[in-house]
């Protein structure tokens, strides 16, 4: 026999920032007005994860950032090098709040997007060597 395990978003924790105290002890009354009593019924137990740090969300970003560079790489041959000024950023712009797939989004947003029109446009290509920074 198998049982499912239901992954709820963390928007239901972003609700709760402004009482620690009704977020630790209250979380399934905080669901319900979310789901129905028939659901909340079937669910054996809520285990609660801790938000993402400023460092956890600049580590993300960093290897997000890293499997971009590989991938053009080993696509494009396109050596991309980015700046500390652009992972500092990328820290800065979206949503963190909403977790790793904010900050992901925020990369592929931010950077994929950008590059992709770059080579589509024929700005560089094989062989070459791309800084991305940050203007002022």
């Amino acid at each position: 026999r198998t049982f499912p395990l239901i992954y709820v978003s963390s928007y239901l924790y972003i609700l709760t920032l402004h009482n620690i105290n009704c977020y630790i002890d209250g979380f399934p009354h905080l669901c319900a007005p979310k789901f129905t009593p028939e659901f909340m019924n079937r669910l054996d137990d809520t285990i609660l994860l801790s938000p993402l740090s400023p460092g956890d969300i600049a580590t993300l970003i960093r290897l997000e950032v890293t499997r971009v560079c590989r991938r053009l790489y080993d696509r494009q041959q396109v050596d991309l090098q980015v700046t500390e000024a652009v992972l500092a950023y990328l820290e800065d712009v979206g949503d963190h709040m909403q977790g790793a797939r904010d900050a992901c989004r925020t990369v592929r947003r931010e950077v994929e997007g950008r590059l992709a029109w770059e080579v589509v446009g024929g700005t560089f290509g094989s062989g070459d060597r791309v800084l991305v920074d940050v203007e002022q």
